[in-house]
């Protein structure tokens, strides 16, 4: 279930990148639902480590259950307001600070983590309702950006525009100015895609069957001059390319399709064929899509296994950062930093074995690195002998957890150091899974 979640988590991502660019609405929104996807990515943390405390201490978390039941069953009360649910998480939550059996202090942590999450997903949509009716939103917390990508996209953008600019002003051709045009428009809608070359050789094959069915049209509208065969003619074309534009396969094509066939047929009364504004028509869209494809040759995405390895490293040079202090203190820029990169594992490992594996560490290791900010911050590490110490502890991790174990066991016991060792001990068990442990080569 949490896999699936994630999955559908991550294509929602990439849709609301989409939609960012065609909707000002979507766009001033946007922080405050990426901030909601983050706070769902961390629920689902929560969920995970209080999935695992339960498999050694079910006893633990019976009544955790039974409180956090009854809360959703009211959630799912759609007469109750925002406010009432607000208060009810509040409530449980401030349960869980009073006193527990002793082993409890992980479980009772984690639930607290989960009903703050809950929480912030509740007041998040607020905003967005008062948005709705007019009340201005208040900033959201941070966004994650991902420069490397950004990066490549603009050297792709210029080799591609460039390119086709060259050709334009060294040939003159009239139709130059489209040429650039579609360069532009393909680099900029695959760039950032897992595999950018794909999307574009899918462009190429859907444009030119709408190619040759616009040419068909244009030969038998000729042929018959009516103005009834310029909308009949053409519409079994459009019609067959919206019935699989409604199926999850071949989407994207069909709709490539049905733009690209409406562009190169171009309806008008009365219908003429003129057979070399048509091929010069063709020629300057396939040339631009072509330049495109070899901006995407010349600057090439980063392989899965490599795109995968770079995280997991990116990971672990934070986790170290964090245990050295030389991380921003914020729970949520740790929190959007890890949800973007769970996201990303879980688009580059689609389909394979290994993906839950992947999940599962990316959600443990979401979890340890906000323990290690708590334990930062806590009054027992104030010491300077005793900081030095955390960083010793993670200045091999994870490669050598066992170094990690020895110097957290010599910490001065509280809380907060026993959260860690819990996290770590579970990081630990979801490293023994296929997944490829992050930071090694």
């Amino acid at each position: 279930m949490q896999k699936e979640l994630l999955q559908e988590l991550a294509g929602l991502e990439e849709a609301l990148n989409y939609a960012t660019a065609e909707s000002l609405q979507v766009r001033l929104r946007r922080p405050h639902v990426q901030r909601l996807l983050v706070s769902f990515v961390s629920a689902l943390s929560s969920v995970n480590a209080l999935e695992l405390l339960s498999r050694r201490k079910p006893e633990a978390l019976e009544s955790l259950r039974q409180d956090l039941g009854e809360w959703a069953r009211t959630a799912l009360d759609e007469s109750q307001s925002h406010e009432t649910l607000v208060q009810g998480l509040r409530t449980l939550e401030k349960q869980l600070q009073d006193s527990a059996p002793s082993g409890s202090l992980s479980t009772r942590a984690r639930t607290r983590d989960l009903a703050q999450e809950l929480i912030r997903i509740l007041e998040i949509s607020v905003l967005l309702d008062a948005e709705k009716s007019g009340r201005s939103l208040r900033p959201a917390g941070y966004v994650y950006r991902d420069w490397g990508t950004a990066g490549r996209a603009f050297g792709r953008s210029v080799i591609g525009v460039a390119v086709a600019g060259l050709i334009w002003q060294w040939t003159g051709w009239h139709n130059g100015p489209f040429l650039v045009m579609i360069a532009a428009v393909n680099v900029g809608l695959f760039s950032t895609r897992l595999d950018p070359s794909q999307g574009v050789r899918t462009t190429i094959r859907s444009s030119l069957l709408a190619y040759l069915a616009a040419f068909i049209c244009q030969i038998t509208v000729s042929s018959i001059p009516s103005l009834w065969t310029v909308f009949a003619i053409p519409a079994p074309f459009l019609f067959a390319a919206g019935i699989i534009m409604a199926q999850a396969v071949n989407n994207l094509a069909a709709a490539i399709f049905s733009v690209n066939f409406l562009m190169f047929y171009s309806p008008h009364w009365p219908m003429t064929f003129d057979l070399q504004k048509f091929l010069d028509l063709g020629l300057a869209y396939f040339a631009g899509s072509f330049f495109s494809l070899l901006a995407f040759r010349l600057i090439a995405a980063p392989s899965p296994t490599q795109r995968i390895q770079k995280i997991e490293n990116e990971i672990v040079q934070d986790l170290r950062k964090i245990a050295s202090d030389r991380f921003e203190s914020r729970a949520d820029l740790w929190d959007t930093l890890m949800s973007a990169r769970i996201a990303q594992l879980m688009q580059l490992t689609t389909g394979q074995p290994n993906s839950v594996a992947f999940l599962r560490r990316g959600l443990v290791t979401l979890n340890l690195g906000r323990q290690l900010l708590k334990t930062r911050q806590s009054p027992e590490l104030q010491n300077i002998h005793e900081r030095e110490r955390l960083v010793r502890a993670f200045a091999h991790f994870p490669q050598d957890v066992d170094l990690t174990r020895r110097e957290l066991a010599l910490a001065p016991s509280s809380v907060e150091i026993h959260e860690l060792q819990e996290a770590v001990e579970a990081w630990s068990r979801s490293a023994q899974t296929p997944a490829q442990t992050p930071g090694t080569k």
